[in-house]
């Protein structure tokens, strides 16, 4: 069961995210397993990465939309003692050095806000500019995704003994 721990803003960017996962979880059968909270309070992300994981539908596995989530996650699963990425597996979408230094590292996936940023700032200038386009003004920004342990369950060992060799060799 994947989850989501999302705003109740309403930017574009919570809302197309937010509807994505709804409408992925009707495509796959999944019940929505989300906790949402107000994004301009800086404490209320910790309260309902913690409300998220104590829900008996608990997620094995969760998206944090926006920066603090991956910290807040890691923290509230350690509280409910869930190892990560054991029982838990975490990505959060952020352009933070820190997630490679927690332990776990976090998965992180990156929207590349500069390229996005010049990107705007290019087609605003060309506006204004009149540069004339007969195709309709469309870019798409690659995202990075950084993976890290959060994200990868590794499979469980097997040991395997050396064969025996017949006695008396």
């Amino acid at each position: 069961r994947i989850g989501l721990l999302t705003g109740t803003t309403t930017d574009t960017y919570t809302h197309l995210s937010t509807t994505a996962y709804l409408h992925w979880c009707e495509r796959v059968g999944q019940d929505p397993v989300y906790e949402a909270y107000p994004a301009h309070d800086p404490c209320a992300g910790a309260v309902a990465a913690d409300r998220l994981l104590a829900r008996p539908d608990r997620p094995d596995a969760v998206y944090g939309l926006f920066d603090p989530n991956g910290t807040d996650l890691l923290a509230a699963a350690r509280r409910y003692g869930l190892r990560v990425p054991e029982d838990l597996l975490l990505v959060c979408c952020s352009e933070s050095m820190v997630y490679a230094s927690t332990e776990p590292p976090i998965t992180t996936l990156s929207l590349k806000p500069r390229r996005i940023g010049t990107a705007v700032i290019q087609l605003l200038i060309d506006a204004i500019e009149g540069v004339e386009s007969d195709q309709p003004v469309e870019q798409v920004i690659p995202t990075e995704l950084i993976v890290r342990t959060s994200s990868q369950r590794r499979p469980p060992r097997t040991t395997v003994s050396p064969p025996r060799t017949p006695e008396g060799r």
